[in-house]
């Protein structure tokens, strides 16, 4: 029996590129089983995917939290062992320590690695230890792995400077593209007739490193030219009890939504907005999947003018709009809605993404 194991520290719930790798490759004939090890609640009806989840501790005390991860490495390390399989995904440098462990047994077997963020040497320096530890061992091994893969061009080109042992050769580009069938979606969009453009975000909710302020106080100032919705199941301390105070019809609190759902969610607004302060390389040189989201959907796109990952993506001529904007000093909103009605979508989708790891997976 072929099979896969996919190693996801966090958990994969909260990780939508994730689950999109897992249900693409469930969906082809390259395993008989995928196991995923990681720490959430998320299961599967499909019979070649078995979710092993372990459990999270990390909103308790640091003893719970070093037992957690311990036993998620010792759980993990034992599932490995038990089922010996020829391939190995594993994602960030948190979820290392159990591959190591396996390959110093057999050096045989297959390696690939996938990062949902770049790290640089120094981001490296001030994260937790656990974290430190791991990527200490896997500078040392990248030689012997047969994949590794970031989100685009920028973030690998970095990766490749800060580790020169890398064989260019073994290292890929993955972007986070949706599936196809989010384009479908557009066929059934709410086209807004009205004159209030509705805005969505999508994601986790903080005051730090967002311009969720600003971006409230500015729909509230439009006077009802203008209406957010937010959805999110990640929300920082503070932030609820902001939103509860504003006691406005324009801006809507709606919780979480499994992201499956996202296209008939999405597709009765009009704009999608990225938010982040892009103080870091991570962010400053990112593609974020809400982008992809949001515009194979149809959605125009709003990101922060700092976000140089974006710029290749502007599109101010045709529809969808892909603008960048100043969240600091945002114009009106006559201003920054384009008036042309041409359509000239791009297709964005994870047919195209897994195409390379697909073709290595089967070898």
């Amino acid at each position: 029996m072929k099979k896969l194991i996919i190693i996801h520290f966090n958990n994969i719930e909260k990780y939508p590129p994730a689950l999109n790798l897992i249900e693409y490759l469930s969906n082809k004939n390259i395993f008989d089983q995928i196991i995923i090890f990681s720490r959430g609640k998320l299961l599967s009806s499909n019979s070649k995917i078995n979710f092993k989840i372990s459990k999270s501790y990390d909103n308790s005390n640091i003893s719970l939290r070093f037992i957690s991860y311990l036993l998620f490495y010792i759980k993990c390390l034992f599932t490995l062992f038990s089922n010996k399989p020829e391939k190995v995904i594993y994602y960030e440098s948190l979820s290392f320590f159990p591959v190591f462990i396996y390959k110093i047994f057999f050096p045989a077997k297959k390696i690939f690695c996938h990062y949902h963020e770049y790290e640089t040497k120094e981001d490296y320096l001030k994260s937790m230890l656990l974290n430190r530890i791991n990527h200490f061992f896997e500078k040392k091994c990248y030689s012997n792995y047969d994949w590794i893969s970031h989100t685009n061009n920028y973030r690998l080109d970095f990766f490749l400077k800060d580790n020169l042992n890398v064989n260019p050769n073994i290292s890929h580009i993955m972007p986070n593209y949706p599936p196809k069938s989010w384009y479908s979606a557009i066929e059934n969009r709410n086209i807004n007739k009205s004159e209030i453009i509705n805005f969505v975000f999508v994601g986790a909710l903080s005051f730090k490193d967002m311009y969720l302020k600003e971006f409230i106080i500015w729909i509230l100032n439009q006077n009802g030219k203008a209406r957010l919705t937010l959805f999110s199941n990640n929300l920082a301390k503070g932030v609820i009890e902001y939103l509860e105070s504003l006691k406005s019809d324009f801006i809507d609190f709606k919780g979480s939504v499994p992201y499956f759902d996202l296209p008939h969610v999405l597709r009765q607004y009009d704009v999608g907005v990225i938010l982040y302060m892009c103080k870091v390389m991570n962010t400053i040189y990112c593609e974020p999947n809400k982008f992809f989201e949001y515009y194979s959907c149809g959605l125009d796109v709003w990101f922060p003018k700092e976000m140089l990952g974006m710029n290749a993506n502007t599109e101010i001529e045709k529809r969808p709009y892909v603008i960048a904007v100043d969240f600091e000093n945002l114009k009106s909103l006559d201003e920054l809605i384009p008036k042309s009605n041409d359509w000239n979508q791009k297709l964005y989708v994870r047919e195209n993404a897994f195409l390379e790891l697909e073709s290595v997976l089967n070898k």
